[in-house]
């Protein structure tokens, strides 16, 4: 990362990429692309913080209008040392955003297991079972030609209801070893039922 003089100052995307350059080191930051560090300085520099404590994307950011609807002040702050521009944690219809939207992935943030499409499944099983699961996600950075189309980095799978022991048997199925069933968890929509694998 090129370091401005001290006579020159930073603009806020520097300020940002200098913070996330110092957390992560020299190793991981060489790992992205530069014109995905500069996007995600300036993507970072132009979030509008709502009334609420919810964001929403800037004005400036190249983003599609579907991503806004979706998720405009429905966001926080990531807390990852990456290129994530923000988290969300809602319940929310994932399989339909991702079959109308396939130009943004569902990824497991943190390993190689579980898979997405068992993460996707497990989702659905609860869906489906009425109990309005939702997925702690991290809007990971991808651009898709001159825009920004995040992909949905997945560390856990939650609900607030109770999981009858035939669900909970089915979904650890569908993850795998890698995702631990965690019962009366904090979470940041309070005590939670579910799976995490981070």
């Amino acid at each position: 990362m090129s370091r401005p003089t001290h006579e020159e100052p930073l603009t806020q995307p520097e300020a940002l990429l200098r913070s996330l350059h110092d957390r992560v080191g020299d190793e991981r930051w060489n790992q992205w692309p530069a014109a995905h560090r500069e996007a995600f300085g300036a993507a970072m520099a132009d979030m509008v913080t709502n009334a609420d404590g919810s964001r929403s994307f800037g004005p400036a950011t190249p983003v599609p209008a579907w991503l806004r609807r979706e998720f405009d002040g429905r966001m926080g702050p990531s807390e990852c040392p990456s290129l994530a521009l923000a988290s969300t944690c809602e319940p929310r219809d994932w399989a339909r955003l991702l079959t109308e939207h396939p130009e943004m992935r569902l990824t497991n943030h943190y390993y190689d297991e579980p898979e997405a499409v068992a993460i996707l499944a497990a989702h659905e099983l609860l869906r489906d079972r009425g109990l309005q699961p939702w997925l702690d996600v991290e809007l990971e950075l991808k651009l898709v030609g001159n825009q920004i189309v995040p992909d949905a980095g997945t560390g856990a799978l939650y609900t607030a209801h109770p999981l009858p022991d035939g669900i909970k048997t089915e979904v650890s199925a569908l993850l795998g070893p890698d995702a631990v069933l965690v019962l009366d968890t904090t979470t940041p929509r309070g005590d939670q039922n579910g799976w995490e694998w981070w």
